[in-house]
C-alpha cells in the first residue's frame, strides 16, 4: 500500500486538520507558530496519462517516456518497442482543471462533484535517451483552495519534481536509475485582495530503481525504493 501510494503522490492531496492552529489564524491570518496541528496525506483519483491512468497506475514495470518517471526512477533508460536510433527524446505537457466538469464523479465516491475548489494539475517533464543512457526531470504540481467557514480562504500548493539518470544493459533486459526527488507543500491565505504564505515545507530525497525484462518471458519485474 505504501509503495502505491508513493508511486502517485504526484496525485495526491494534503489535507490540513486545523485544531488549535485554526484559532491562531482568526481574522487577520497570523502565522502557525506551533505544531499543534496535524497534516494527513490521503490517495486521492490517479491523474496522469492515458496509459498510465487506463493501466490504474501499475505502470512501474513498463515505465516507459515521462510518464514513467513518477513510478520507476530507471524510466529514463527504458526503449519503447518503436525507439530503435541512438539518440531518441519523449516529452510531456499537460494540464488539468477538473472543476469544469461538475458533472463526472471524480473522486469516485457515487456523487458527482469535487471537495475541494480551484482545482488544477499540471505536469512537464523530459527524458532525453542517448544510446544505453538516458536522464530525464519532471514537474508535477497541483493547487486547490478548501470550503467551509474556516478554511475557505485556504490555498494549498503541493509540487513534485524529479531528476534521474539511468542505463540499460544485456539488449534492454536490465535497466538501472537514480535520482533526487524534491517534494514541497505551501499553505497561503487569501482575502480576496491579496495572498499570505502561512506555511511552507519542502524536502530532498534519494530513489533508486530497477526493471528486468527478460526476452525469452512474457513478463517484466520492477522496484524502485525512495528515502522518506
Amino acid at each position: 500500500m505504501s509503495n502505491h501510494a508513493a508511486r502517485w503522490a504526484s496525485a495526491a492531496a494534503v489535507t490540513l486538520f486545523v485544531t488549535h492552529a485554526s484559532a491562531d489564524l482568526g481574522v487577520e491570518g497570523s502565522r502557525i507558530t506551533t505544531n499543534a496541528y496535524r497534516i494527513d496525506l490521503f490517495q486521492g483519483p490517479v491523474l496522469g496519462g492515458a496509459r498510465a491512468t487506463g493501466l490504474g497506475g501499475a505502470y512501474s514495470p513498463i515505465a516507459e517516456g515521462v510518464a514513467g518517471f513518477t513510478t520507476n526512477s530507471a524510466s529514463p533508460a527504458v526503449r519503447p518497442l518503436w525507439s530503435r536510433s541512438w539518440f531518441d527524446f519523449d516529452w510531456d505537457l499537460s494540464i488539468t482543471f477538473p472543476n469544469l466538469l461538475p458533472q463526472t464523479d471524480f473522486y469516485n465516491s457515487g456523487s458527482s462533484g469535487f471537495e475541494y475548489k480551484n482545482f488544477v494539475f499540471g505536469a512537464i517533464g523530459l527524458q532525453l535517451q542517448f544510446g544505453n543512457w538516458g536522464v530525464g526531470g519532471s514537474l508535477t504540481g497541483q493547487t486547490y483552495s478548501l470550503g467551509g467557514d474556516i478554511a475557505s480562504s485556504l490555498q494549498f500548493r503541493l509540487a513534485r519534481s524529479n531528476v534521474l539518470l539511468a542505463r540499460s544493459l544485456f539488449e534492454g533486459q536490465l535497466v538501472i536509475g537514480a535520482g533526487l526527488r524534491i517534494v514541497s507543500l505551501a499553505l497561503d491565505t487569501n482575502d480576496g485582495e491579496s495572498s499570505k504564505n502561512i506555511f511552507t515545507t519542502s524536502s530532498v530525497g534519494t530513489e533508486v530503481g530497477v526493471l528486468v525484462a527478460p526476452l525469452k518471458l512474457p513478463m517484466r519485474f520492477a522496484v524502485t525504493a525512495r528515502t522518506a
